[in-house]
């Protein structure tokens, strides 16, 4: 199994709450698995790794994991890691779900809310979120809960729906697909406040 690691310190993800603690901070790395899992499974697989499946908190931290996507993952492996009800594109899970409640948008660490409803909806306390825009009309398209079947959340290698020049969504934005795909997953290591 392939695997990547970057290590960066905690205070880059932070920023200004980082700032207000006078100890040193913990370093967070990302580690990349290429052995396709259900979302369900990839969270049992990073936790039992001692790590959880990525959370993602902000422009710069989702720049920094779709690098590493963009580094580590080759085109000639998209067809491994491809959600058909995702519009065919290639992607990733990270740690978001609404498994729980419909449109209660979670990190499966610490149990964050951040997102309520589906493309219409609204963030929660103002979190990041970068759900699927398109490229042409800017409009935000996702999550969709396309055939009442997708509960989990992924970041795109490619556009959706595939050689469609993003319609719906663009490579490094989010997708809700069937938590049942199995695709490649990003495991977190560290402590966040």
């Amino acid at each position: 199994m392939k695997q990547a690691f970057i290590a960066i310190a905690l205070i880059a993800l932070l920023g200004t709450c980082a700032a207000q603690s006078a100890a040193p901070e913990p370093e967070h790395r990302y580690e990349l698995v290429k052995t396709p899992m259900t979302w369900t499974e990839a969270e049992a697989h990073a936790r039992a790794r001692g790590g959880h499946l990525v959370r993602i908190d902000s422009a710069e931290e989702n720049e920094l994991v779709f690098a590493l996507l963009r580094e580590q993952v080759a085109p000639e492996e998209y067809a491994r890691t491809t959600a058909p009800d995702g519009g065919g594109a290639a992607y990733v899970w990270i740690g978001a779900s609404d498994l729980r409640e419909e449109g209660r948008w979670v990190w499966s660490f610490g149990d964050l809310p951040f997102w309520t409803g589906t493309y219409a909806g609204r963030p929660v306390a103002g979190r990041y979120q970068n759900w699927g825009r398109g490229k042409k009309d800017g409009l935000q398209h996702e999550p969709d809960n396309f055939q009442r079947r997708q509960d989990a959340a992924a970041i795109a290698l490619t556009d959706w729906p595939r050689g469609s020049g993003g319609r719906l969504g663009q490579p490094g934005q989010w997708n809700d697909v069937d938590a049942g795909n199995k695709l490649f997953f990003v495991i977190e290591y560290g402590d966040r406040t």
